[in-house]
């Protein structure tokens, strides 16, 4: 997947005020580094992505949407490993290094101190998901044909962190659920890429 779009892409759905995205990951301070994992699936004659909302906890990214993944542990040999062990994790799917198609643009996320690298893999048919309990507070199935509606997107205001600030973003809207922050991004690189 090269030449990717990256900040040009991600810039869309970034919270207001983000900055730019190269000088922040350069001027990350020992930066955590984490993978996730974008799956594609067709359900009937359309393509379907996988995110997880989070459980709540006392973090900044308490009840996010987000795509499977986590941070990268020692026994990992890279960061696609990384994504692959946490999707079965998190979601109970094992997938092959040979369903990655390739990876997006990396991002660095300055709450959280993490570096975060995303991975798209394509699957040939629904998978059985089995949620983490612990982590994950259920799975959802958008399909792509919702995530590319230009009705989707929104301009509103979350609330971050265990002091709930205020922070203005564009944000995808379905149904009763946002998709903001890093991951937003993420799916703003993909829409570019099928543009």
């Amino acid at each position: 997947m090269s030449g990717l779009p990256g900040e040009i892409a991600q810039l869309e759905l970034a919270p207001l005020g983000r900055g730019n995205l190269e000088e922040s990951m350069k001027n990350a301070q020992n930066p955590k580094y984490s993978a996730v994992l974008a799956m594609a699936y067709p359900i009937d004659s359309a393509t379907n992505i996988c995110f997880i909302e989070r459980k709540a906890y006392p973090g900044v990214h308490s009840g996010q949407i987000g795509f499977p993944g986590g941070k990268r542990e020692e026994e990992d040999n890279d960061l696609m490993q990384t994504a692959l062990r946490e999707t079965l994790e998190e979601v109970g799917v094992e997938v092959s290094p040979a369903q990655v198609l390739g990876q997006l643009s990396p991002l660095y996320i300055p709450p959280s101190n993490f570096f975060v690298q995303p991975f798209i893999a394509a699957l040939e048919r629904q998978p059985k998901f089995i949620a983490d309990e612990i982590e994950v507070e259920r799975v959802l199935e958008f399909s792509l044909q919702e995530l590319l509606d230009e009705r989707n997107l929104i301009d509103t205001q979350v609330s971050v962190g265990e002091q709930g600030f205020k922070l203005n973003t564009r944000a995808f809207r379905i149904g009763e659920h946002i998709i903001w922050g890093a991951t937003a991004m993420m799916v703003s690189e993909i829409r570019y890429m099928l543009r």
